[in-house]
């Protein structure tokens, strides 16, 4: 596999030119969130990549999904 790792510490303020970098040397993105997908780094890459004019790349979004999660009995 030939595969770049970034660090995003931080969403905000997005490397846009560090994007641009990763999307022109790969086929595939993949970001992995620590919490829930929707409104994450992932949505915020897509989000910059369409500004760019890119759009024929495909984007991976690994994360929790937006639901609402069973809980067990505090209790126990």
């Amino acid at each position: 596999i030939d595969a770049t790792v970034c660090d995003m510490r931080f969403v905000k303020p997005l490397d846009r030119k560090l994007i641009s970098e990763m999307v022109a040397g790969h086929d595939y993105i993949v970001t992995v969130e620590e919490n829930a997908v929707m409104a994450g780094a992932g949505s915020a890459c897509i989000e910059a990549m369409l500004e760019m004019g890119i759009y024929k790349k495909q984007v991976v979004i690994i994360g929790i999904p937006d639901q609402f999660v069973e809980h067990g009995d505090p209790k126990v």
